[in-house]
C-alpha cells in the first residue's frame, strides 16, 4: 500500500512487475508525482486507506476486486429454446 503518486520507487516498480498486489491510495500524496497509470498497470487505485484495507481483506479471501464495485457487468439474457409441443 503506497500513496497513489508514489509509484516510481524501486520497491513499487519491482512489486508491480511481479504478481504482487500493489495498492495506490489517492488521499495520500507525495512529492514523487508518479501515478499508477505511468506504470502501465499492476497497481490498483483506491480512494482511502479504509478502502485499501477492504481491498486487501477481499484479496486475501480470494474475492475478485472487480466484484466489489457497483459497476458489475450485466448478466446476459438467457434464451431457452421452446420444447416441441409446449
Amino acid at each position: 500500500v503506497v500513496p497513489a503518486d508514489a509509484c516510481g520507487g524501486a520497491a513499487v516498480l519491482a512489486l508491480a512487475a511481479s504478481d504482487t498486489l500493489v495498492v495506490g491510495v489517492e488521499e495520500n500524496t507525495c512529492a514523487m508525482a508518479v501515478s499508477p497509470e505511468r506504470l502501465g498497470g499492476g497497481v490498483v487505485r483506491v480512494r482511502s486507506y479504509m478502502e485499501a484495507i477492504g481491498l486487501l481483506a477481499a484479496h486475501k479471501a480470494g474475492v475478485n476486486p472487480a466484484c466489489l464495485t457497483p459497476t458489475v457487468a450485466p448478466i446476459a439474457d438467457l434464451e431457452v429454446p421452446a420444447e416441441p409441443g409446449h
